[in-house]
């Protein structure tokens, strides 16, 4: 019988007394005013109204029961229309789940130093390392070697305030170790510290905010009751945190965040070496200057050590520095000098200790390879007439084991054999080609007549151009020692005027000064820093520049001049060392009388005496030579970078994954001149992979833009981390040029180490987004309590089902109309 009933209604009433709770609910009906003074008047009135005035031959009471009956049919229709429903409800309790966030980036390995003793007690409490005599000496010595998440380790393993325990004992326990992405399942209380090539992945990020979205869509649909964040709290990613906790506050998401700061608030004290400016390449016998960038906070007044180490040997002197980075950070340079003796491949690491108080202890230390060659110098010296400037440098350079020198005297006999280094064939007139100026490193031009230049297959101002592309091309080195008769007045109207650091004054009467007694060099402040002037380099910097001064009227000192050529003014590109003493431009800079500058690839040096020679009264060639032979070392240095022929550039110097390498190639035929073919191969290597082709286009119309010939470029699409190696070359078996490589790092940007204090406002600010609480580290026994949230969450369940097509309103519906039928049959009214 229950089961007709349950039939009947539509309902399953075992159903509804499990849920206990129920009503009916109308979801379409009108509001009630229209219900009561509306439709109900309507419903009872309008079919009395109707049969009043059927045929008389029905009664009154027939009239008033098909009233009735009418009136029951339209309301059950109407009730129809107002969609009712059977609405049930039931209360479940449900477990909620505590999610824990344990960061493990880079930032966590760090080793804070704190300040205060009662620091390191509470630090010794919630790690256990403080016993109940309290913290000993050996255990802050301990507390001081352990990283940061060394110390979450050690906190949430301490089985005598059991954090993970009584947090366990409330919720379902979900854990998860974040950095750059999310990772489930930590080991919590015995996390791996990243070691040093994991740092080169996934944990040179922190990601706050992606990490609790990343959750909170892992555990969709489940119930959460709060979240514990353990972290420094310095986000490293785009999304901020504190945005995330908002939009889950707009989401209507009501999930607490409660966050853990650990580390030192205070900004830490810390030593870095930076940037490094070193040559790749440089000459056995030569020194090498390694110029240092040195930044320090917290330091000043202190003073450290700067090393140059290969294998742990060190190989140049100490360099002491007195630190002035106090509050603020400090940037300094410290200057590191090293003569190598035999050539090779060296790996050279400059550092200073590592000091107590320093938070980051990685960034004290330098890594540069050089490439020590013992190539001779090849020089060639032009001149036009044995003045006293010539003869002393040319016997003092053919005399130099270390360079190959050919010389060419204009003022000679054809008779007279040019002179040069032993073994060495005499030459008979200027290499003019561009294919013989590339078998030199250094052009020596003297007082020459530009026109004598010219050779039997090149006019004078193509030899001159050559040239030049010899300096901007090649890499080659120009020296111009001015004179009374032609240089560098007659090189106005030349090529190489483009490529002298200095505006030339054709004039002779402005641009030529005599004075009636010598005039002593004067030294600017780029020139007392400059390895060129240094003419002694057993003495100090300081002693060196009182050579140069002599300001203690000893009479030591180098000799001045009486002769100066005195230009426009210096090019704006051009290093200025030496200066003469009054003369001056329109700016009030004095004139120039040692400068250079570079020209594309290559080094010119510009000399505006012709006095030097007078140094030698004092220590023969030792300071005169030791200054020339220092400057033609500096112009060589553009001869260093690699081939002659092929020259490899790129778009940057490091890059990241998925950054596109732009490389551009300039490459030269067996001629030197621009190689004209559509396209030219280069090889790339990638760290641990084989070498592999890659090929360049040529620029297009290079027709329209002659510095484009020879130019091609083209892309490479680095695809995994470490150092890449390029290298191009001669194709033919029979071309014994050699290659010119270059070499790129891919990198994944750190930022883990840029600014590692702990970042409390980000933290606080998420809790409090969240209504939940910031917890230093120190106080993370106090977690449990903190959180108020149940582990059991009260959730409403509802059921729906719908009444209006139930058995039993057809069946109502039809015994009503089957009785108004019947009835009007009846009363004869059909």
């Amino acid at each position: 019988m229950s089961g007709l009933v349950d039939w009947l209604l539509g309902v399953d009433r075992s159903l509804v007394e499990e849920y206990g709770k129920w009503e009916i609910r109308w979801q379409a009906m009108p509001s009630a005013w229209v219900v009561v003074l509306i439709l109900l008047p309507l419903v009872l009135l309008l079919p009395g109204y109707f049969y009043r005035r059927e045929n008389k031959t029905a009664s009154g009471g027939s009239r008033v029961a098909l009233s009735i009956i009418r009136s029951g049919l339209i309301a059950i229709l109407l009730a129809l229309l107002f969609q009712p429903i059977l609405y049930l409800e039931r209360s479940l309790t449900k477990e909620s789940y505590l999610v824990v966030l344990v960061d493990e980036s880079v930032s966590m390995t760090l080793r804070d130093k704190y300040t205060e003793a009662s620091q390191y007690e509470a630090l010794g409490r919630v790690t256990g390392i403080a016993r109940e005599q309290g913290l000993t000496t050996e255990g802050r010595e301990e507390l001081t070697r352990l990283s940061r998440l060394d110390l979450v380790n050690l906190a949430l393993k301490n089985p005598q305030i059991r954090v993970l325990d009584r947090l366990k004992e409330r919720y379902m326990f979900k854990a998860y170790s974040f950095a750059k992405g999310v990772s489930p399942e930590p080991p919590l209380g015995a996390m791996a510290v990243p070691t040093e090539k994991d740092r080169l992945g996934p944990y040179t990020q922190t990601a706050i905010g992606k990490a609790i979205d990343s959750v909170m869509k892992e555990l969709h649909g489940q119930p959460v009751a709060a979240i514990v964040i353990i972290t420094d709290g310095r986000n490293t990613a785009d999304t901020e945190p504190g945005d995330i906790a908002a939009q889950m506050v707009d989401r209507g998401t009501r999930v607490p965040i409660y966050t853990v700061g650990v580390g030192n608030p205070l900004p830490p004290k810390d030593i870095s070496l930076g940037q490094l400016e070193a040559p790749d390449v440089a000459v056995a016998g030569d020194f090498v200057e390694f110029r240092l960038k040195v930044s320090s906070k917290g330091f000043k007044g202190e003073s450290i050590q700067v090393t140059l180490t290969q294998h742990d040997q060190m190989i140049a002197p100490l360099q002491d520095l007195v630190l002035e980075g106090g509050d603020l950070e400090v940037e300094q340079e410290v200057l590191i000098k090293w003569k190598p003796e035999k050539p090779g491949e060296y790996q050279l690491v400059l550092s200073t200790p590592v000091r107590e108080e320093e938070l980051v202890e990685d960034n004290n230390l330098v890594r540069h390879s050089i490439r020590i060659i013992d190539n001779k110098i090849r020089v060639l010296f032009v001149e036009g007439y044995p003045r006293w400037e010539y003869r002393y440098l040319k016997n003092a350079m053919v005399r130099d084991k270390s360079m190959l020198v050919d010389v060419l005297l204009y003022s000679a006999d054809e008779s007279f054999p040019q002179e040069g280094s032993p073994g060495r064939d005499p030459l008979t007139k200027f290499p003019g080609e561009l294919k013989q100026l590339a078998e030199y490193d250094v052009v020596i031009l003297g007082d020459v007549d530009p026109s004598r230049l010219s050779t039997g297959e090149r006019t004078s101002q193509e030899v001159l151009e050559n040239l030049t592309r010899f300096v901007e091309e090649l890499g080659g080195g120009l020296i111009m020692i001015a004179g009374e008769l032609w240089a560098p007045r007659m090189y106005s109207d030349t090529p190489i005027a483009r490529i002298l650091p200095v505006s030339v004054d054709r004039s002779s009467a402005t641009s030529t000064v005599v004075h009636e007694s010598l005039v002593r060099i004067e030294v600017t402040a780029l020139g007392r820093e400059n390895p060129i002037l240094r003419v002694a380099p057993s003495l100090s910097k300081e002693e060196n520049i009182e050579l140069w001064l002599d300001a203690d009227g000893k009479g030591d000192g180098l000799q001045g001049f009486d002769w100066f050529y005195r230009p426009r003014s210096p090019k704006a590109g051009a290093t200025v060392i030496a200066q003469h003493p009054t003369f001056e431009v329109e700016n009030g800079n004095k004139l120039p009388v040692f400068c250079y500058q570079r020209y594309g690839r290559g080094v010119c040096f510009f000399s505006g005496v012709q006095d030097t020679w007078r140094w030698r009264f004092i220590r023969g060639d030792s300071y005169f030579y030791t200054f020339w032979g220092q400057v033609v070392r500096h112009c060589r240095s553009g001869r260093l970078i690699g081939s002659k022929r092929f020259i490899l550039e790129l778009d940057r110097a490091n890059y990241g994954l998925n950054d596109r390498v732009g490389i551009s190639a300039r490459v030269l035929d067996r001629e030197y001149e621009p190689l004209v073919e559509p396209t030219y191969p280069m090889v790339v290597t990638a760290p641990g992979q084989m070498p592999v082709d890659l090929e360049l286009k040529a620029v297009p119309n290079p027709s329209s833009d002659k510095r484009k010939a020879g130019w091609f470029t083209g892309e490479y699409m680095p695809t995994r981390l470490g150092e890449y190696e390029l290298s191009i070359g001669p194709r033919g078996l029979d071309d014994e040029d050699e290659r010119t490589t270059l070499k790129f790092s891919v990198q994944e940007p750190n930022f883990e180490l840029e600014n590692p204090t702990l970042d409390s406002q980000t933290l606080i600010k998420v809790s409090e987004i969240t209504r939940g609480k910031f917890l230093a580290f120190y106080d993370i026994e106090k977690l449990p309590d903190t959180i108020k949230e149940t582990g059991a969450i009260v959730d409403i369940e509802t059921k729906e089902r719908d009444l209006w097509d139930t058995p039993l309103v057809f069946l109502v519906f039809a015994l009503l109309i089957t009785a108004e039928w019947v009835i009007r049959k009846l009363v004869r009214l059909i």
